[in-house]
């Protein structure tokens, strides 16, 4: 067996110490690893996703204004995702926002066409995504796959996966 990271060969078989070059390599692994995060956490940062469509474009910019803002909306496309309603309570516990912040955001989205809300049959108030927001996640997600797939994190993984079996043995 002969294990490559950016072309250096890293472990081949017939050398005398191979748990040693297994650790190497697993180092260099871990730091091309993290170099390829780097990248993806700036591109991601630096909005080079470009969103034409005005309607996901305003559900976008609104939910990336605040981390706050972001879990609420990820919240309600988990739920829609799952085919249920979430609690506005429990997920204002989870987000960490005041009552007054949850229910402004929830306002905010409501009137705009982004979530749903509806009361259960004790009155409390639930959500989940609308369809133009649950588009917008959609296309989100495709976007983070094809970073995935430019940074070629799955065969990273894979061989770091390897060299960990290999050092554990």
């Amino acid at each position: 067996m002969t294990l490559f990271v950016r072309n250096e060969v890293l472990l081949n078989s017939n050398s005398e110490n191979s748990k040693n070059a297994v650790i190497i390599a697993a180092q260099a692994l871990r730091k091309e690893y993290a170099r390829m995060l780097c990248k993806f956490e700036i591109k991601v940062a630096t909005g080079e996703r470009h969103v034409l469509c005005e309607s996901k474009r305003a559900v976008q910019e609104y939910a990336m204004s605040t981390s706050n803002k972001r879990f609420f909306m990820v919240h309600n496309c988990l739920a829609r995702l799952e085919g249920k309603y979430i609690s506005v309570e429990e997920t204002r516990k989870l987000i960490g926002v005041s009552r007054a912040a949850m229910d402004t955001m929830c306002n905010e989205c409501h009137a705009a066409g982004w979530i749903f809300l509806d009361k259960n049959k004790r009155g409390h108030r639930r959500m989940k995504a609308a369809d133009i927001t649950l588009e917008c996640w959609l296309d989100y997600a495709d976007f983070i796959n094809s970073l995935v797939d430019e940074m070629d994190f799955v065969h990273l993984n894979s061989s770091r996966r390897v060299a960990s079996l290999l050092i554990n043995k």
